[in-house]
This record gives C-alpha cells, sequence and structure tokens, in this order.
C-alpha cells in the first residue's frame, strides 16, 4: 500500500485463529493495525461450554501486532447480545484514529456499536462473518432477519468473505455484489504447512504414539463432542464396518476432542464387539498438525456448523473429508468441494456415511485423487487468500475515501 493507512480491529476475546492474521497484516508495509478485544478469554484459561472444560491455548496469541483490552475485559466470553459490550469502545477507537473500522458479525451488541461510531465518524467499515443459509432457521427468525440485517449491512462499507454460503448468505440480504471481496477463514498456516511436508514422518511417530498400526485406516473426527457435532454418527459407521473388515484393512475412528457425549462414545464403543474407537481428548493447536496429519481421512457428520476451521486445516495437511451436507463450507469454490477433496453424505444417514467410508477403505486410487485435490483447496483459503481479502478491501474503501475528500 502507498500510504500508511491505519485499521482498527474490534474482537470479542483472543481467538487463536485470527491472531496470525493480525500478525500478517501487521507487518505489511504502510499498514498500521491495533486489536480492541472486549475478554481477555483464549488469552487467559476460561471454561468451553461446549468442551465442558477449563481451554487455554499454548502459543503467544498477542505477539507481533497491537493491542488493547477495553474495559471490563476481565469478564469471560459469553454468547449473549449484551454480554462483553462495551460503552468505551467508539471513545478507544477515536483516540487510535483508524481510516478502516474491521468488525466480526451483527450478533454482539459492541459490534453494532463500534459499526455506529464508524458511520458517526465517516470512516469505512468491513465486516467477516462465516453466516450462511445452509441450516434451517424458524420462521420468526427468517422473518427478523429480512426485516433488520439489510439495514445492517447497509451500514457496511465491505465484506470480507470465507465462501460460497457465506457469500450468499450475504446477497440474500442485499448486499450489492461490488462490497465482496473473497478472503478465506484465517489460520495459522505455516504450522499446517509444515505438517503436509513431514506427513509421513508424523503419521509414523503419531501412529506409534497411539498404538496404531501403519496400514490401519484412520478416521479423524476433531471438534466438541457435542450433540450438534453428531460425533456418534462416526462411531456408529464404524462399528458397522468392522463387521465387514474382521481382519484388513481395520478402520479406526479417533476422536479429538471432548464434551457432554464422551461418556456415551466410550460406553456405545465398549459394548461393541470389534469396534475400534480411540479418544484422545482436548487437543492444544500446537498438537492438531500430528493428529491430521497421522489420518486417512477426516469426518464431519454435523447437522448445523457455518464454516468448521477443522476442514480448513485438514486440507492444509492434505487430508480429504467426508461431510454432511448441513455444512456451510460445502461449495464448488469453498473448502468441502464434493467430488474432489470432499464426500458428502445426508446428515444423520450413519449408512450413507459407513458406505462413503467403505469406499475410500476400499479404494486406496480414490482416496489419493480426493488427497491431490486439498493442495488447490488449501491455497484457496490460505491465510494469504485472507490477508489478500482484506488488503484489496482495505485498498478500495481508503481510495473511495480519498475521492470523496478532494
Amino acid at each position: 500500500m502507498e500510504k500508511t493507512v491505519s485499521i482498527a480491529v474490534v474482537s470479542t476475546h483472543v481467538i487463536q485463529h485470527f491472531t496470525p492474521l493480525y500478525r500478517h497484516l501487521a507487518q505489511v508495509s504502510g499498514v498500521r493495525l491495533k486489536v480492541f478485544y472486549c475478554s481477555r478469554s483464549g488469552l487467559d484459561e476460561y471454561h468451553d461450554p461446549g468442551f465442558g472444560m477449563k481451554c487455554s491455548w499454548d502459543s503467544d496469541l498477542l505477539a507481533g501486532y497491537e493491542s488493547e483490552f477495553l474495559p471490563g475485559a476481565e469478564a469471560p466470553i459469553q454468547p449473549r447480545f449484551w454480554a462483553n459490550d462495551s460503552p468505551q469502545v467508539g471513545g478507544r477507537l477515536a483516540e487510535f484514529r483508524p481510516q478502516v473500522l474491521i468488525v466480526f458479525g451483527y450478533s454482539k451488541a459492541v459490534m453494532l456499536r463500534a459499526l455506529r461510531w464508524a458511520n458517526r465518524m465517516r470512516i469505512p467499515a468491513i465486516m467477516l462473518s462465516d453466516s450462511e443459509l445452509v441450516h434451517p432457521r424458524a420462521r420468526w427468525k427468517r422473518l427478523v432477519k429480512r426485516l433488520v440485517l439489510p439495514r445492517i449491512f447497509g451500514r457496511v462499507s465491505a465484506f470480507v468473505t470465507i465462501g460460497d454460503n457465506n457469500e450468499a448468505y450475504l446477497r440474500h440480504y442485499g448486499v450489492a455484489a461490488q462490497k465482496l471481496f473473497r478472503g478465506a477463514y484465517p489460520t495459522d498456516q505455516e504450522v499446517f504447512w509444515k505438517a503436509r511436508e513431514q506427513r509421513a514422518a508424523l503419521r509414523l511417530s503419531t501412529r506409534q504414539k497411539w498404538q496404531i498400526g501403519q496400514d490401519e485406516f484412520v478416521a479423524l473426527f476433531v471438534g466438541k463432542l457435542i450433540p450438534r457435532k453428531r460425533p456418534l454418527d462416526l462411531l456408529q459407521a464404524t462399528i458397522q464396518l468392522s463387521r465387514d473388515f474382521a481382519s484388513t484393512p481395520k478402520m479406526i475412528a479417533v476422536f479429538a476432542g471432548d464434551g457432554e457425549l464422551r461418556g456415551s462414545l466410550e460406553r456405545e464403543a465398549n459394548a461393541s464387539i470389534g469396534a475400534c474407537c480411540k479418544l484422545l481428548g482436548f487437543l492444544s493447536q500446537s498438537e492438531l498438525p500430528a493428529a491430521y496429519a497421522a489420518a486417512d481421512v477426516l469426518v464431519h457428520p454435523a447437522e448445523e456448523d457455518a464454516h468448521p476451521l477443522t476442514i480448513t486445516e485438514s486440507a492444509m495437511v492434505g487430508l480429504p473429508v467426508v461431510v454432511s451436507d448441513r455444512l456451510g463450507c460445502i461449495g464448488p469454490t469453498d473448502t468441502a468441494r464434493a467430488g474432489q477433496n470432499a464426500l458428502v453424505f445426508p446428515t444423520g444417514n450413519v449408512d450413507a456415511l459407513a458406505q462413503a467410508l467403505r469406499g475410500l477403505v476400499m479404494d486406496r486410487k480414490k482416496l489419493a485423487d480426493l488427497e491431490a485435490a486439498t493442495l488447490t483447496v488449501a491455497r484457496d483459503h490460505s491465510l494469504d487468500a485472507c490477508v489478500r481479502g482484506v488488503l484489496a478491501a482495505v485498498e478500495v474503501l481508503t481510495t473511495l475515501r480519498s475521492a470523496h475528500k478532494s
């Protein structure tokens, strides 16, 4: 960028997969970036109700970029609309004097408060979100959104989108095409690209640690063990396949995560003769790349998930995916591309899931073809792609603002 541009970001809390985006933007010549956090959750240990445990991340999430915690940031992050609001956000932004504001979605009061401040100061605002139209919503919610969202979106200058369904959502609520800039869901791409390069060695060492043979087929689930994610569907499909593969090749379901369904998974696995299941518990961010490298396929059977980051991460390591049709990341240019790197089955249909997995276990050429397609997906949805999308939006908005002033 030719001239220095100051960018302010308002974030609800310290989100581990967004910090690489902030670091990369802060390193761009001509960019000054500052992130305003409403909560220390993510940096400090906090209770995650989905995992059912206290969580913390094993990396420095504040290094490499400028940040500030807003008054009240000691309160843990909560999902309610008014939770973690900060009436002082406008004053803190005013002191920084940004030329562009970035907010995340519209489901928190503080984001709309920051957006109103930007409108009042005539500062262009960029919004990032993962909203989609894939999962069903109650009629009253659709009616409210139809009335409210076009007004909110009309106050936003540009949107950095993360995929096909995200763009379809925004267009559905009246956002013009020229306001859309394709980006990606940010990840710590370096560690996942490195795992891809070292996949053979990581596969060997990790499987030895798990006490799983190198020839066994591993279907990996990464996420919270909660009803919405439907991890039991994978276990039940594995039980079906265990009857088919009494000798070899054997299929093993590996679950990386924790949550309320862990006990149910353990009981059902123990009650099923021959079923192969391994529960790893919660994995830190530094442990995930090796887990992906050790698997043959990632399975995400959720009945509702807007844009699961695990699909992006697994593609970077080289894993094809088997996913339910309710995910918001399925599309021809998204992270789950049916027939390319992904097999898609009807949500909740365990027989269809088992059939998809059976095909990959028995046809290693098909598996290899899906693996090869993950390289294109990973490049299209890399951190670099996210940075390009943000900078493209900033460039257009600052150019337009300069033209209006002159």
